[in-house]
C-alpha cells in the first residue's frame, strides 16, 4: 500500500459516506479541539457554584463593579438584557422575562436574601394610576375662568432609577379663575404592589393658541392624600412626557437588547419595543405585528432585530423605536425553538428542521447546508437543543441524549464540526471574561466548561474509510505528538500547592495537632473547612487503533515517542482507523517500509 501521511486533521462531514471524506475529514470527532489542524483535549469541568438542589432550566452571571459575582438560576427558560441606562452607582440592573411576568433585578436585590438567586426582583413597567383625581375649587379667585383637568402619574424607585408611569384618566373639567384660585386634588387611585411606588406627580393643563398640553404642578410623596395648587401658568413647570408609557405585556417573551437604548421582546406575533433608556415604558405604538402564525424568538444583528418565527424569519430595521421597517428573508427555514437561538457580534444562528441558519450582515442562509442534509440532521431532534455562542463556535447541547453530548460548529475558522460531551441543561457565556458555564443535567450543579487542565477529556477522532483496490498492509506506523504531556504533572502539583498555601494561610497553627502525624492542612478531611485537594491528574494517553475490511479490528498501539513502531501483519482493502488519548497529535504517518516513512 502507499505511503500515508495524515496533517491537518478537520471535522466531521455527516453526509458524506465514510469513503467519500477528504483525508482529513472524521468519522468521530468527540472531545477534540480542531482549530490548530492538529488533535487537542477540552480540559474538564470545573466546579464553580453550588446552589440548591433544583432543575434549573437558565443560568446568568451577574457582575458587580467590585468584581464580585454571582450566579442567577431560574426553573423557567428566561431571557435577559443587561439595563440600557447609565449605571454611575454600579448597581448592576438587569431586565428578564420567563419567569412570570417581565421583571428587573439589580445586584443588591439579587443577592440580598436566599439562595438560589436572584433572590428578589420588581415588575418590569409600572402600572399608571387606574382612575382621576377628583378635584375641587377651594379658593375662588378672580379672571376670566379657564378650563382646567388635571392628571398624576406614579414615580417608582428602583435602585438609583426614579420611573414615572403614564398618566392617570384626566379629571373632570373644572372651571378656574386663573387669578387666587386653589384647587385641591386629592382621592389618589393606590398603587400596584411591589413596584415600589414612592411619589406621584401631578399636571394640569394649560390651553394654548392651538393645543391643550399638561405640564408639571408638583411631587408629592405617595402617603400624602391631597395637594393644594394656587401655581400661576407661569410657575408650572415642563410639559409631561410620559402619555402612553405602558408597562410591558404582561406575557412579554425573548427579550433583547438593543444598541440604540430599548429593549424589544414578544407576545405572539407582535413585536413590542421599550422606549429609549426607559425599559419600563412600553408604547404601543412601537408595537410591530408580523404577517405570521407565531414569532419563536429574538436576536440583534447589527443595530436590526432579526425575528424567528414558525414560517420564514424577518428583520426589523432602524435604530429608533417608532421609525423601524421590517424585511421579510425569503428563507423558508423555521425556528424549531427558543432555545436554540444564539448571537454573538458576527451575527446569529438558529436551528430550522434542516440545519442550522445563520442571520448576518453577510449570510443570511443555512450555513450547515454542506455538512448536513435533513437526513442526517432531524434524528438529532434539533427542537431539543440548547445553544450558546463561544469564541465564534455553536454550542449546541442535546440534553435528551445519554450521555448529553454538545455539537460544537466553528464559525470563524474553516468549518469543523465536532462533538464534545457536555451534560448540560442550561448553557451561558459571561460577558466579562468569555467563559462558558453550564448546569449540570444530574447534580445541577454550576460548572465552568474547559477549564481544569488536570483532568483532560479523552478524545476520539476516527478517520474516513481508506480504499484500495487490492488488498494490502501498512507495516510501520509513527506519530507525531507532544509526548511530554503523557508525564506532564506541573498543572495537578501547581493546584495541589496553591490549595495547601491559601488553607495554611487561612488557617496557621496545630489546629488540635495533626492526624497520623500529618499537618491537618494537607489533608481532605469530609467536613473539614478547609479547600479539598484537586485530585491527582487523569492518566495521560495516547493509542492509535486500526481496523480493516469490515470494520475488523486488526491493531492496537500505544505509541510513545517519536519512534516508529511496528503494526501487526494484515491484509485488507479498507482501512480506517481511531486516535484515542488526550495529548496533542499534529500528525499520523503510515508506510510499508523504513524508507517509505521517512519520505513522507
Amino acid at each position: 500500500m502507499t505511503a500515508l501521511r495524515l496533517l491537518g486533521f478537520d471535522g466531521l462531514i455527516p453526509r458524506l459516506s465514510p469513503t467519500l471524506l477528504g483525508d482529513q475529514f472524521a468519522q468521530t470527532a468527540l472531545n477534540v479541539k480542531l482549530y490548530s489542524k492538529e488533535l487537542r483535549y477540552w480540559r474538564g469541568p470545573l466546579l464553580a457554584y453550588t446552589p440548591p438542589p433544583a432543575a434549573y432550566q437558565t443560568l446568568y452571571r451577574l457582575f458587580h463593579n467590585s468584581g464580585a459575582s454571582a450566579f442567577l438560576l431560574w426553573m423557567n427558560e428566561v431571557d435577559v438584557a443587561v439595563s440600557p441606562t447609565a449605571d454611575a452607582a454600579g448597581e448592576s440592573r438587569i431586565y428578564y422575562t420567563g419567569d412570570g411576568p417581565p421583571k428587573k433585578t439589580n445586584w443588591a436585590m439579587a443577592t440580598g436574601g436566599a439562595e438560589p438567586y436572584p433572590s428578589a426582583s420588581q415588575p418590569m413597567g409600572i402600572t399608571p394610576p387606574g382612575a382621576p383625581p377628583i378635584t375641587t375649587l377651594t379658593v375662588v379667585g378672580t379672571g376670566t375662568p379657564e378650563s382646567r383637568a388635571y392628571v398624576y402619574t406614579n414615580i417608582s424607585v428602583f435602585g438609583a432609577i426614579r420611573s414615572e408611569s403614564a398618566p392617570s384618566p384626566a379629571s373632570a373639567l373644572l372651571s378656574v379663575p386663573p387669578v387666587g384660585s386653589t384647587v385641591r386634588v386629592s382621592d389618589f387611585y393606590g398603587p400596584t404592589a411591589g413596584e415600589n411606588v414612592t411619589h406621584r406627580r401631578i399636571y394640569r393643563t394649560v390651553v394654548g393658541t392651538a393645543t391643550v398640553s399638561y405640564q408639571f404642578v408638583a411631587e408629592i410623596p405617595v402617603a400624602t392624600t391631597f395637594y393644594d395648587d394656587s401655581l400661576t401658568v407661569a410657575q408650572l413647570g415642563e410639559p409631561i412626557d410620559t402619555i402612553g408609557w405602558l408597562p410591558p405585556p404582561v406575557n412579554l417573551a425573548g427579550l433583547v437588547a438593543l444598541p440604540g437604548g430599548s429593549l424589544a421582546g414578544f407576545v405572539g406575533n407582535t413585536v413590542y419595543f421599550s422606549e429609549p433608556h426607559q425599559p419600563h415604558a412600553w408604547p404601543l405604538a412601537y408595537a410591530i405585528t408580523l404577517p405570521v402564525m407565531k414569532i419563536v424568538g429574538l436576536g440583534v444583528v447589527g443595530t436590526s432585530v432579526a425575528v424567528m418565527t414558525g414560517t420564514t424569519p424577518f428583520f426589523i430595521h432602524g435604530g429608533v423605536p417608532g421609525e423601524m421597517y421590517t424585511e421579510k428573508i425569503p428563507l423558508q427555514e423555521p425556528c424549531v425553538a427558543k432555545a436554540t437561538i444564539a448571537s454573538d457580534e458576527d451575527g446569529v444562528v438558529y436551528a430550522s428542521p434542516n440545519g442550522l441558519v445563520t442571520l448576518s450582515p453577510s449570510e443570511r442562509g443555512l450555513s450547515t447546508s454542506n455538512l448536513f442534509t435533513a437526513d442526517e440532521w432531524r434524528p438529532l431532534i434539533p427542537a431539543t437543543m440548547k445553544a450558546a455562542v463561544l469564541q465564534g463556535r455553536y454550542f449546541g447541547v442535546f440534553p435528551n441524549e445519554t450521555p448529553s453530548r454538545a455539537l460544537v460548529l466553528s464559525r470563524t475558522d474553516p468549518p469543523a464540526l465536532s462533538f464534545v460531551q457536555l451534560p448540560a441543561i442550561a448553557l451561558h457565556v459571561d460577558a466579562r471574561n468569555g467563559f462558558m458555564f453550564y448546569v449540570h443535567d444530574t447534580d445541577h450543579k454550576v460548572y465552568q466548561m474547559d477549564a481544569d487542565e488536570a483532568t483532560p477529556l479523552s478524545y476520539e477522532w476516527k478517520s474516513k474509510r481508506f480504499f484500495n483496490e487490492v488488498a494490502g498492509t501498512f507495516s510501520l506506523l509513527r506519530v507525531d505528538a507532544d509526548y511530554s504531556q503523557l508525564l506532564d504533572n506541573s498543572a495537578y502539583e501547581a493546584e495541589r500547592a496553591a490549595v495547601t498555601a491559601w488553607n495554611a494561610a487561612h488557617y496557621p497553627g496545630d489546629l488540635m495537632g495533626a492526624i497520623n502525624g500529618a499537618p491537618l492542612n494537607e489533608w481532605e478531611i469530609n467536613g473539614s473547612i478547609l479547600d479539598n485537594l484537586p485530585r491527582p491528574t487523569s492518566a495521560r494517553t495516547l493509542q492509535i487503533v486500526i481496523y480493516g475490511d469490515g470494520g475488523e479490528l486488526r491493531a492496537n498501539l500505544r505509541p510513545f515517542s517519536l519512534d516508529p513502531i511496528r503494526i501487526p501483519a494484515f491484509k485488507a482493502r479498507q482501512m480506517e482507523f481511531s486516535i484515542l488519548g488526550n495529548v496533542n497529535v499534529r500528525s499520523v504517518h503510515f508506510a510499508t517500509t523504513i524508507e517509505e516513512l521517512h519520505a513522507t
